[in-house]
């Protein structure tokens, strides 16, 4: 029941996020490419399923990337979350140029939005 609920998500209807982000029980559907940051679609390269966030002196993320059936979990000290994006999305590329070859994301920040 748990898993369901956290797996589950929704659009979120108040606060940060409001309409770009799609909410579980304390997990959400985020997409790592830039140019994609608004519209995340689960199964699409760049999209995972976990929960990441910043606060003062303090970034993390951590989720599932289901195409490769891979987790990861990372912190770090900064004041500014922007660069775990990039660092899950690079991560990503350069998982996916080993084990397929290429890369499967686009990590260039030439579209991002603020």
């Amino acid at each position: 029941e748990t898993l369901r609920l956290m797996t589950e998500t929704r659009p979120i209807s108040i606060g940060w996020g409001t309409g770009t982000l799609e909410y579980g029980a304390g997990l959400f559907i985020q997409q790592v490419q830039p140019a994609k940051i608004t519209t995340p679609v689960m199964g699409e390269w760049g999209t995972t399923l976990g929960h990441g966030g910043d606060t003062f002196g303090f970034v993390s993320d951590q989720g599932w990337i289901p195409q490769l059936n891979a987790t990861w979990s990372y912190a770090g000290a900064s004041d500014t979350g922007y660069w775990s994006f990039s660092l899950t999305c690079n991560m990503i590329s350069a998982v996916t140029k080993v084990l397929l070859g290429n890369s499967t994301v686009d990590c260039s920040f030439r579209e991002i939005l603020v």
